[in-house]
């Protein structure tokens, strides 16, 4: 049996990353097409600086290379709340897309969905 090589398969998973769209015409769906398709000029576009959540996310990296340990459990639930809240959030929003209360619907959507999977 022939096993792929790791930078063969990070290779393919950024090519077919890049040909991702989110479809919708929801605030979410804009903010994430612009990070999705940013060609590195306009840092404006991405709402939040991207030096500052690259940042924060070495920091916590470090963080959790020292303390993983102690921190597997609070690390689980954060990754499962964050993949658990964000389907949740775009699952809801195309259920309520003609529904005047949308945005509160996706948020206790998001909260719920993060909890339940987290």
């Amino acid at each position: 049996m022939r096993s792929f090589s790791p930078l063969l398969v990070l290779l393919f998973m950024l090519h077919t990353t890049a040909a991702l769209t989110v479809n919708g015409n929801s605030t979410f769906d804009n903010q994430v097409n612009r990070i999705l398709h940013w060609n590195g000029d306009d840092f404006s576009s991405l709402g939040f600086g991207p030096e500052a959540v690259a940042g924060i996310t070495i920091a916590i990296g470090t963080v959790l290379t020292f303390f993983g340990y102690k921190l597997v459990r609070p690390a689980i639930f954060v990754a499962g709340f964050i993949v658990g809240a964000v389907a949740c959030f775009l699952l809801a929003e195309r259920i309520f897309a003609n529904a005047s209360y949308i945005v509160t619907a996706c948020w206790i959507a998001f909260v719920l969905g993060g909890l339940l999977v987290g």
